[in-house]
């Protein structure tokens, strides 16, 4: 009997880390990432339920399994139900921290806030947005510190160029 090819057997999925990391750390606020996860569980479910293909299947499956384990970590740390219940609590903290965030990478990337992030941001009231441009500058001085950090130990570690 022939073997099997990868392209036949392998379950293709997203990860966990990718999940926790690129999906759910987008939002700084667990009421959020709550949400966030409920909605990628039942659009999964739903997913599953419409595709047929086994190899679909068997990826949506697996994805299933760990979003349902996410959603299992997450319920230790926080009450999910009350986050959800009371997510308007936490709304205007969630923008501001998401919003600094945004036009902190905008400063060190581009040296200015990108337009759309500044009409966001000046949308606020006034307390929010003082806070929004007080996060900012924070947040851009300890990104910068970081890749200032990384950048001082990448030179540390490569062989002087009089070796090469």
């Amino acid at each position: 009997m022939a073997e099997k090819s990868i392209v036949d057997t392998a379950v293709i999925h997203r990860t966990r880390y990718e999940i926790e990391n690129f999906v759910l750390g987008e939002h700084p606020h667990p009421a959020r990432q709550a949400q966030l996860l409920i909605n990628e569980i039942r659009y999964v479910q739903t997913q599953i339920e419409i595709n047929s293909g086994k190899h679909v299947k068997a990826g949506l499956e697996a994805e299933l399994k760990i979003l349902n384990e996410i959603l299992a970590d997450m319920s230790e740390k926080h009450d999910v139900p009350s986050l959800l219940e009371n997510i308007e609590t936490y709304e205007e903290q969630y923008w501001v921290d998401r919003l600094a965030r945004m036009a902190a990478i905008d400063i060190l990337t581009i040296g200015k806030i990108q337009p759309d992030h500044m009409n966001r941001i000046a949308a606020l009231n006034d307390t929010a947005f003082a806070n929004c441009v007080k996060t900012t500058a924070n947040l851009a001085k300890l990104l910068n510190d970081g890749v200032v950090q990384a950048e001082r130990q990448l030179s540390q570690d490569m062989v002087p160029q009089e070796m090469m």
